[in-house]
């Protein structure tokens, strides 16, 4: 999920504006891009819908290679819609919009912030980010790869074919919803630097609470597949799981 969004440039001048922004605590998400063409852009205004009604947040700077960065602070107030305006010295004008949904300050013991990820303009992903670290993911659509980084809980949602992509360290993780049969059932994407083949998966892997419990037998990280059971996960363990180099 790294598409830009690309505004109408004229005479030549382009900005993009990333589909995700970077949330970096305390109701803080940075907001980055890319200007291009034109008789040289120095700044980037940004702009959002916040709580209905259009705001100016300020100007960021463009650096030498044509990349912006802007720390926008709002905070516990919904935003959408961010827009990044880039001006060059003719004064000719590009636009990108963004369709964010940003707002810090989720109402639960765990939520911090909450950030929509988009793709061509069609909601893929809602992630929600942890007081004490890692995030929950759930997909929104179907066919969509995701990555855990540190304790995540997943969730496939209504999304078919959901790829789950696990790294070494990747801590505690939670899958929530994983479809383990059928033409649109889920994968496991797992480090073969840990697990020698789809057998040894299955050796790692016991029922807890009525729950498949995968664990590392190098790192001792552990995924809890909520609701799938071993049999379960081992009747289809060769289309559910799959072993990445």
């Amino acid at each position: 999920m790294s598409t830009s969004y690309a505004g109408d440039g004229s005479e030549g001048l382009a900005a993009t504006i990333e589909q995700k922004a970077t949330f970096v605590g305390r109701g803080v998400f940075v907001i980055t891009g890319q200007v291009s063409g034109g008789t040289g852009a120095t700044s980037v205004e940004v702009t959002a819908n916040v709580d209905g009604v259009e705001t100016d947040l300020g100007a960021a700077a463009v650096a030498t290679d044509g990349t912006y960065s802007f720390a926008d602070r709002v905070g516990r107030h919904h935003q959408g819609f961010v827009t990044a305006t880039a001006t060059d010295a003719a004064g000719d004008t590009s636009s990108a919009v963004a369709p964010y949904s940003l707002q810090a300050g989720l109402r639960g013991a765990q939520g911090v912030a909450r950030q929509d990820s988009f793709v061509d303009g069609e909601q893929t992903a809602t992630e929600f980010y942890l007081r004490e670290g890692g995030s929950k993911v759930v997909a929104q659509a179907p066919g969509q790869t995701l990555t855990s980084t540190e304790f995540d809980i997943f969730g496939a949602g209504r999304a078919d074919n959901t790829t789950f992509v696990f790294q070494p360290g990747f801590g505690l993780d939670v899958v929530a919803g994983f479809g383990a049969r059928g033409a649109g059932h889920d994968t496991l994407d797992l480090p073969a630097s840990d697990f020698t083949s789809i057998a040894d998966v299955l050796r790692n892997t016991g029922d807890v609470g009525g729950s498949a419990f995968i664990t590392d037998p190098v790192t001792g990280d552990a995924i809890r597949l909520a609701g799938v059971t071993t049999k379960e996960l081992a009747r289809n363990a060769g289309h559910d799981i799959n072993l990445h180099g």
